[in-house]
């Protein structure tokens, strides 16, 4: 009985696992789905703006939309912008700090343990 019950936990555990990239793969075609629509609207949005610029009834291009746009976006950037970027380094102290710290931790756990038994 218990090497059936450990072999229905092994073939549950793997089926679960089976079932998660499943899930994953479902969701990346759903997100597929999603961004070839955004990239359906835009190329729309494309082709109306360029039937304007033909017939003359939009002057300026859309280099310059995009130039304009650009220019708003680096205009936009200050000094708090520039300070909350460089506050994004915070990820990377707490990453060593794992990897360096648990170790450690883990050495001055079992030596004090190590220790006591001596």
């Amino acid at each position: 009985m218990m090497m059936d019950a450990t072999f229905s936990a092994v073939y549950n555990s793997f089926r679960a696992v089976l079932d998660v990239a499943n899930h994953f793969s479902r969701l990346k075609i759903h997100f597929t789905k999603v961004f070839s629509a955004f990239a359906l609207v835009r190329t729309i949005r494309y082709l109306y703006r360029r039937l304007q610029w033909m017939i003359g009834l939009r002057r300026d291009s859309e280099n310059e939309d995009l130039w304009a746009e650009s220019e708003g976006t680096v205009a936009c950037l200050g000094a708090e912008d520039r300070a909350t970027n460089s506050a994004k380094s915070w990820p990377i102290f707490l990453f060593f700090a794992v990897i360096l710290g648990g170790p450690y931790l883990i050495w001055k756990l079992l030596s004090t343990h190590s220790d006591e038994v001596t």
